[in-house]
């Protein structure tokens, strides 16, 4: 038996796929007006002022830009001090590790298995995203892309070739002279970062001058800030790209800068959390033994963990993304209705055979300082599975179950962000150059709530099958798999296997990915339920669990919010009691 999902959310809401960026669609303030500059004046009789006594000039366009215009390396907004393309010798410099790990052994180990050393053509699924855009918009315009995942490719002119070179330099990623060397960061997106081009001193250790010069160079403020880390987890398309209008899209920066993590919690009724940094969350202090930059003998982590599963080759970087996993979000079901009538907790609830149940499902953000899931959202698998079994282990009703095995699951709520083509369509395999318009999002914003409602109609059951157990997992997977569909056929071509070649410790797309449980929570109702009650649940207490639940409710249709009060009034008696 099924279990359908009630349709909870309101009427979808307008999401922004790719990052925060400018303003209107047709005038905007000027380039030198928003960076401050002083415009020239006119004097009567100059271009653009009339004569006296003659016809009134024609007037202006006036383009929209950000703070900031792309410069040279355009549609990417990053800025480079130096010349370009790089000379062999300096994409070589440019491109090493070995000689920071003679010095930085351990932050070089962290790097070289995480995300961002597999940025780049050595990532099947970037590169099946990637090469479809290409084919769509032309190689210059991939631009766009390099500036954030092929560093190497763009100072060298590689990535504007038809068809990028299978060799060292696609498979390079986000080396260690691209953020040591960053001297501006800009919080625009799109890689809107100021790159120096100029050598980077390496220092004899035994000689204290050369050490604090090389520090001087590569441990500045910049390296500390949350705008190095949002000029790439902000994007934004737009008629750089050919798409018609600016469109919004990932926007990690924005939603943490809006949270309370952030130190923005004045919105929210939650306990705040401790504000926060994107470093804080993303590069813990770890145990260093054989890194000169240590002090007390731990570095600040560069494996850079998130939420990239499907990435990770080795157990030790596997371990710190299942850690950064860990508590970010909470499932519960507190509440529901027996024939209509609440049950306020759920757990315990009395109940016969052939009453119609529905259940309350809550998801919470706990530990995710911007939106859960983040970064690309339209590109993220995650999902609820609901199942109630009675007393022998037998299935009574489920939903989303199927969801692992074939990635379509109707009955399954997954969290994601889907945004629309030109013909209104759900864009479901990431072509950026197809995005118009945002279509809904699905979404958390940081601490904050959503509920799903399910409904079902019990069967006819024995004595023997009571109670009931209510069981909800919420469920990850890095990628949806019609994504990595495209991404294994991609992989299976001849230029794929090439690209697959530049590694020893390649990821497979045709391999599935890791399916892992974010949270788990169960209830037991009907008869014999109390002698259970406290079992499962979701580890808070039941003023937490009633609070979370307001909360997610808050966010429905006008027509719902009479339900959050019941909730709200038991959580306060919950909190009294406690």
């Amino acid at each position: 038996m099924s279990v359908a999902a009630l349709p909870l959310c309101a009427p979808l809401v307008a999401l922004a796929l790719f990052a925060q960026g400018c303003g209107g669609p047709d005038v905007g303030p000027s380039q030198a007006a928003q960076s401050g500059e002083q415009a020239p004046s006119s004097e009567p009789g100059t271009e653009g002022e009339p004569a006296p006594g003659g016809s009134p000039a024609a007037p202006v366009d006036m383009g929209v830009s950000l703070p900031r215009a792309p410069g040279h390396l355009a549609p990417s907004h990053v800025e480079v001090q130096g010349s370009l393309p790089l000379s062999p010798e300096a994409l070589a410099e440019f491109s090493r590790t070995d000689d920071c790990a003679s010095c930085h052994a351990d932050v070089a180990a962290h790097w070289a298995t995480s995300a961002h050393a597999r940025s780049s053509f050595d990532n099947p699924f970037y590169r099946a995203s990637v090469e479809r855009f290409r084919a769509a918009r032309g190689a210059e315009a991939s631009r766009f892309c390099a500036g954030c995942h092929d560093p190497a490719l763009l100072f060298s002119g590689a990535i504007d070739q038809p068809s990028v070179p299978a060799d060292a330099t696609a498979a390079v990623g986000i080396p260690c002279r691209l953020c040591h060397g960053v001297t501006e960061a800009r919080s625009d997106g799109n890689g809107s970062y100021t790159w120096s081009a100029a050598p980077i001193p390496l220092p004899d250790p035994a000689v204290p001058a050369q050490v604090e010069a090389h520090r001087a160079r590569v441990a500045t403020d910049v390296l500390r800030s949350a705008a190095l880390c949002g000029a790439c987890h902000r994007s934004f398309a737009g008629p750089e790209i050919g798409s018609p209008h600016h469109f919004n899209g990932i926007d990690d920066l924005g939603a943490f800068g809006t949270s309370a993590f952030g130190g923005a919690g004045g919105e929210s009724l939650d306990d705040d959390p401790t504000p926060s940094t994107c470093r804080g969350c993303h590069m813990p202090r770890a145990a260093a033994s054989h890194d000169m930059a240590a002090e007390d003998g731990s570095i600040a982590s560069h494996r850079f963990a998130g939420a990239h599963l499907g990435l990770t080759t080795s157990q030790a970087q596997h371990d710190a993304v299942r850690a950064r996993l860990a508590d970010t979000v909470r499932i519960d079901i507190p509440v529901g209705t027996v024939d209509g009538q609440p049950r306020i907790p759920l757990d315990g609830a009395a109940m016969r055979s052939g009453a119609r149940l529905t259940l309350d499902v809550v998801v919470r953000s706990l530990g995710v300082g911007h939106r859960f899931p983040g970064g690309t959202r339209d590109l993220q698998d995650t999902f609820v599975e609901l199942r109630l079994t009675d007393a022998q282990g037998h299935l009574v009703a489920e939903a989303g179950t199927e969801h692992e095995a074939g990635g379509d699951d109707p009955s399954a709520f997954v969290f994601r962000a889907v945004p629309l083509d030109s013909e209104g369509l759900p864009e479901a395999l990431h072509d950026v150059h197809d995005f118009l318009v945002g279509g809904f999002d699905r979404t958390l914003p940081s601490r904050d709530a959503t509920v799903v409602r399910y409904e079902v109609t019990l069967p006819r059951l024995t004595r023997a099958a009571w109670p009931l157990q209510v069981e909800a997992r919420l469920r990850y997977r890095r990628h949806p798999m019609a994504f990595s569909r495209i991404a294994c056929e991609a992989s299976r071509r001849a230029d794929g296997r090439a690209f697959a070649a530049l590694r020893s410790d390649g990821v497979d797309p045709c391999t599935p990915e890791p399916v892992v449980d974010l949270a788990h929570a169960r209830v037991y109702v009907g008869p014999g339920a109390r002698e259970r009650a406290g079992e499962g649940g979701a580890s808070a207490p039941l003023a937490q669990r009633l609070h979370d639940h307001a909360l997610g409710l808050s966010h429905e249709l006008q027509e719902h919010l009479d339900d959050v009060r019941p909730s709200v009034e038991a959580a306060l008696r919950a909190a009294g009691a406690d």
